[in-house]
């Protein structure tokens, strides 16, 4: 939403229990979506609940649905990253390698506070699903001079190193 208009006090709250389901053990992605999906509609100038929204209805299978709303976050949130890359993960996960590609680099290009290792793997593995090797291939090596960093530490560095041994290439 706009700094001139607030966000509803309820909008704010259905985000917030969206989350708590989402992180919960188990996680209970349905009522995640229920309440994100809630907030979106309190607060449909609002992008935050459209971003978690799309990550619950991914965790669904609904990443059709999912996509819309990144798209959603990524108009009412521009030059946030998050928006973005999530959008090229559920893209890669649909196959759709060349879509992937354009999100995660738009993305990437925002420099996102964290994630970057992440990012750039998965456009990587876009790279290599469109049989762009050599691409990959330079990403991988750039990632595995990246220093480790939420959220997932030294994980990027460990795929990117296997990813080019697959490949029969060098670190270097």
């Amino acid at each position: 939403m706009s700094n001139a208009e607030p966000v509803p006090t309820e909008a704010r709250r259905l985000l917030k229990e969206g989350q708590d389901h989402y992180f919960r053990d188990p996680p209970d992605y349905a009522a995640a979506e229920r309440d994100f999906r809630g907030a979106t509609e309190m607060a449909p100038s609002w992008g935050e609940p459209f971003h978690w929204l799309a990550f619950a209805l991914e965790k669904l299978g609904f990443l059709d649905k999912a996509c819309e709303a990144a798209r959603s976050a990524i108009r009412l949130v521009p030059g946030d990253s998050r928006p973005l890359i999530s959008l090229g993960a559920i893209q890669l996960s649909l196959g759709r390698y060349a879509d992937a590609v354009q999100s995660l680099q738009e993305g990437l290009a925002l420099k996102p506070a964290y994630a970057e290792a992440d990012a750039g793997l998965m456009l990587a593995e876009a790279f290599e699903g469109l049989g762009e090797i050599d691409r990959a291939a330079d990403l991988w090596r750039q990632i595995i001079k990246m220093d480790p960093s939420y959220p997932s530490d030294d994980l990027p560095m460990e795929k990117a190193k296997k990813k080019l041994a697959k490949h029969g290439l060098s670190e270097l």
